[in-house]
């Protein structure tokens, strides 16, 4: 049976665990259900806490379910070439796990030549094809392995329960650091450097600024509308005359958390300016049930030629939307590269915004 972590702050959670929960706001001593921890927590020290999660070697890959962008490996291949390794593991409603893509395609392309590999290992939700996983890999851009994990089983020889969790290997295979979350990036590049002998120990690390917005309190330097962001509680917001480049802005009724806002009622807008030649967004409805928001780009509907992958026009009257229910990556739109702004209106309350991305 899974022991609930009892977490005496929010300080202690964010800064010694480091991974991300949706929720950024706890109350003092509120109970969390942690699975990994829950299974091994017997203090509350960072020590025992790594400890839980710590495989002595890399293990095997031969359970995952497809493997895409490079060919599939195995450990003995990683020994044989005497490959330095990081292996991740994450999934598609983790915002953290997308936000860390970027740096890790910087670390595979950089240092691949010295001896060094990342290998992604992917879970997907229940009702995702192969087909979907594919074409959301190909929409993050990643340039290193992912091997899907259909069935959960790679995770469990990790014991990788909660997600990001990164394990650093050495070129003998034998775990060297582990990661939770995405705040320690640049320490784990250091020990990676000094494990492939690369000559300039004092170069800046290479961790790449996302470039995704996250609409919630924790950004509220990019927040451009006018009113007081009231966090975790609903709040009604107005579009400002303008929005400033990377900056975001609400219309109508709205619970901004830390990672994210979510619509309380129909017609609840969200804009967002973005220089580049499209614009993502991830974002699902809190039912579960299928919902479709129009999307606009400057304040006017796409039109057929413009519209991304996941939107959809209606002939008949010309308006935008996307078909949406749980949490979707969405391609909204192929434009002539410059500044512009998207708008996203909720047909529900219960649409929820992650995080939104320009294609540059």
């Amino acid at each position: 049976m899974k022991k609930p972590l009892r977490i005496l702050s929010t300080i202690f959670l964010i800064t010694i665990i480091g991974f991300e929960f949706r929720q950024a706001v706890l109350e003092v001593d509120t109970e969390l259900t942690i699975p990994s921890l829950g299974s091994f927590m017997q203090s509350q020290t960072i020590d025992s806490v790594a400890a839980a999660f710590v495989p002595l070697t890399v293990q095997k890959f031969s359970d995952a379910t497809k493997w895409y962008v490079r060919d599939a490996i195995d450990p003995l291949s990683l020994l044989n070439q005497k490959n330095t390794t990081l292996v991740t593991f994450w999934s598609k409603d983790c915002v953290s796990c997308i936000r860390m893509i970027p740096t890790l395609n910087a670390w595979q392309k950089k240092y691949s030549k010295n001896g060094f590999m990342v290998v992604s290992i992917y879970e997907p939700s229940a009702d995702e094809s192969l087909e979907s996983i594919r074409e959301f890999i190909q929409q993050q851009y990643t340039e290193y392995r992912v091997a899907v994990d259909g069935e959960g089983l790679i995770r469990q020889l990790y014991g990788a329960e909660v997600w990001p969790v990164l394990y650093l290997f050495d070129s003998n295979l034998n775990q060297v650091d582990i990661e939770f979350g995405d705040r320690r990036m640049d320490e784990l590049e250091e020990t990676i450097r000094t494990l492939i002998g690369w000559t300039d120990l004092d170069e800046n690390p290479i961790v790449i600024e996302d470039p995704n917005v996250v609409p919630g309190a924790g950004k509220k330097f990019r927040f451009d509308s006018p009113e007081i962001i009231i966090a975790e509680s609903e709040g009604f917001y107005s579009f400002p005359v303008t929005i400033e480049p990377k900056h975001f802005a609400l219309s109508g009724g709205w619970i901004i958390s830390g990672e994210e806002v979510e619509a309380t009622e129909t017609d609840a807008a969200l804009r967002f300016r973005f220089n580049g030649t499209g614009v993502r967004a991830s974002l699902d409805y809190v039912d579960g049930q299928q919902h479709f928001p129009t999307v606009k780009i400057d304040g006017r509907y796409l039109t057929w030629e413009e519209a991304g992958k996941d939107v959809q026009v209606v002939s008949a009257d010309g308006r935008s939307y996307i078909t949406v229910s749980y949490y979707l990556t969405a391609d909204i739109a192929k434009l002539v590269s410059g500044d512009h702004v998207l708008e996203i209106i909720a047909d529900a309350p219960g649409l929820r915004v992650h995080f939104l991305g320009p294609v540059e």
